[in-house]
């Protein structure tokens, strides 16, 4: 049997500005048989706990793109995940312009973006952007191109280059800004290169091993790195059977639907954070280690973001559990994170393996050096391993 397909329009009562709404309409006529989700802006996105096939959000008015943005911006992770994937998303107008890097609104405010697209905007209410296009969309690289004719009625235009990344060329008209006639940008899962011969697919995005985007990241600079050296598939047959280096989010075994990691050599909070932004779903973290007297503060909210249960041993419990506890992440956030105390690595291990549940993801991941009970991270990832591949013995 067919999978339904699951569409979700997100905040219908906002996406209404010229009609827009008519656009999921018309979709819905079109495709009768999907499963059509409206998430008002009171509810968490139904993308953030469950698959879909397709996101839409329509045009809306610049008080109501303030409103999506802090609605959105909790979930930017899972977006960037699920564009990445090849999730297709619509976001027209004022809804498009949440997904950049920042904005600054008519008063003055300067306001972070979701930050899936290089660009910004300034909105300037007294003037109104008004531009008729003509342009096509080639869905793929040698496809045929699909003739567009559109209409942009903006109060913004937007400052950045599209031009590795745009969703439609212009014959007639502008694009993100006047000076360009590419419109739009997408996203899509997989590494391109370009050069004087053209452009290339070269990696999907679902052939890396590696958790997270800064190993997407990695993989990028590498393959302009050998680029010419080596064949494409070679490249695409190393993605697939690399899994990683030794306590570097590597991955220790699957018990009762629990994964559970080994990232020791994170001894500081930007790497633990990394290492919290490389998995899709909130985690249950270890942390905590010999104290290098420096401040938690940064890996807060990042904390309240990404974990579910945070388990603390080591010198630095209190100086971690206090940063948590005094953020303003923690103060405002909907859901809080659980805190666990234990008296070493090993009662964290256990305490991990009572708490977690299947789909979860535990990870060692200290923010701290290993001196206070080992001789070095490695000697710490080792001992977590040895720890997880005995439970349920």
């Amino acid at each position: 049997m067919a999978k339904t397909p699951v569409i979700e329009v997100l905040f219908p009562e906002f996406g209404n500005l010229a009609g827009d709404n008519g656009n999921a309409e018309y979709l819905e006529r079109c495709l009768p048989a999907a499963r059509f989700i409206r998430t008002p802006s009171q509810d968490e996105p139904a993308f953030a706990k469950e698959d879909v096939d397709l996101i839409v959000m329509s045009n809306m008015t610049e008080t109501q793109q303030e409103r999506a943005l802090e609605r959105l911006r909790p979930h930017a992770q899972r977006l960037a995940e699920l564009a990445d994937a090849g999730v297709p998303m619509l976001f027209t107008g004022a809804a498009a312009e949440v997904m950049g890097e920042s904005f600054q609104t008519i008063d003055g405010r300067e306001l972070a973006g979701l930050g899936l697209f290089a660009f910004a905007h300034e909105q300037n209410m007294p003037k109104r952007y008004l531009s008729a296009f003509a342009g096509s969309f080639e869905p793929k690289a040698g496809a045929a191109a699909i003739p567009i004719v559109g209409f942009h009625a903006q109060f913004t235009q937007l400052a950045g280059d599209n031009s590795g990344c745009y969703f439609a060329k212009g014959e007639r008209g502008w694009g993100i800004n006047e000076g360009t006639q590419l419109d739009g940008f997408v996203r899509g899962g997989a590494i391109w290169l370009r050069d004087a011969a053209g452009e290339r697919e070269v990696l999907p995005l679902a052939d890396i091993r590696l958790p997270g985007w800064h190993n997407v990241e990695n993989y990028m600079a590498a393959l302009l790195a050998v680029d010419g050296l080596v064949c494409d598939e070679t490249v695409r047959r190393v993605a697939r059977e690399f899994a990683g280096v030794e306590h570097r989010i590597e991955f220790v075994r699957e018990l009762h639907g629990v994964r559970y990691y080994n990232d020791s050599i994170a001894t500081s909070p930007t790497r633990t954070i990394a290492g919290l932004r490389a998995f899709p779903h909130k985690v249950v973290l270890i942390a905590g280690g010999y104290d290098k007297h420096i401040p938690f503060a940064p890996l807060a909210p990042e904390v309240v973001e990404h974990v579910k249960t945070l388990i603390l041993c080591g010198a630095t419990a209190d100086a971690i559990e206090r940063a948590v506890v005094e953020s303003e992440a923690y103060e405002t956030a909907a859901e809080r994170p659980r805190i666990l105390r234990c008296k070493d690595l090993r009662e964290a291990v256990d305490a991990a393996y009572f708490c977690a549940e299947s789909g979860d993801v535990v990870t060692l991941s200290p923010a701290c050096a290993a001196f206070d009970c080992y001789a070095n991270f490695m000697e710490r990832g080792r001992a977590y391993k040895e720890m997880v591949k005995k439970l349920g013995e």
